[in-house]
């Protein structure tokens, strides 16, 4: 069985959000610190964020978890995965961005298991076929993860091997990421429905 490191990407600048949305605070506890929870309660093996500013997230991130510094955040989206990846000593990495707070343990877990049962070397999650995060990628396409650049992300990546891929459809309304706001009802709405 493969072990899995867990990537939360949290080195945003939340453009178009209008300020830092992962310490936006929904039913008074902050974003990220949905998805840290999510990710602390799974069977990721490794736990590791990558952030832009450490005293913004000292006292939210829990002890177990790595802390990268990703000091090119204004270069794109790249590098918080390239940072994140040259931290990984397992056989396997899922990228998790820091704005999916719906994405709670029981479907990382369900990501988890499936890659170890399955013989495809990147596994993620599907909304009608559209390829949506986390993603799972094995060892074998860390460097290639390395080389990544700019606004690049895993999905590029996803492209060039659709034939090493696979996805797992689930509820749509769990894939729903945060980039306005304006998103914070509907979020705050599944979160409440959890309860």
């Amino acid at each position: 069985m493969a072990k899995i490191a867990g990537i939360i990407l949290a080195s945003g600048i939340s453009r178009r959000f209008g300020t830092d949305k992962l310490l936006y605070k929904i039913n008074g506890k902050y974003i990220i610190s949905y998805v840290i929870e999510n990710v602390n309660y799974s069977n990721l093996n490794e736990k590791i964020i990558v952030i832009n500013n450490y005293d913004k997230y000292k006292d939210i991130i829990p002890g177990n978890f790595k802390t990268v510094m990703n000091s090119d955040y204004l270069k794109g989206m790249a590098y918080s995965i390239v940072n994140g990846i040259k931290n990984v000593n397992n056989n396997a990495a899922m990228i998790i961005p820091g704005d999916m707070p719906l994405i709670n343990s029981s479907i990382i877990n369900k990501l988890i298991e499936y890659f170890n049962e399955n013989d495809y070397g990147i596994v993620g999650l599907l909304d009608d076929n559209i390829i949506k995060s986390p993603v799972i990628f094995s060892k074998s396409y860390f460097s290639e993860l390395l080389n990544l650049s700019g606004d690049q992300g895993g999905k590029s990546l996803i492209k060039k091997h659709l034939n090493d891929f696979h996805g797992i459809n689930i509820n749509k309304n769990l894939l729903k990421d945060i980039d306005y706001i304006n998103d914070i009802g509907f979020v705050e709405e599944m979160l409440n429905k959890k309860h």
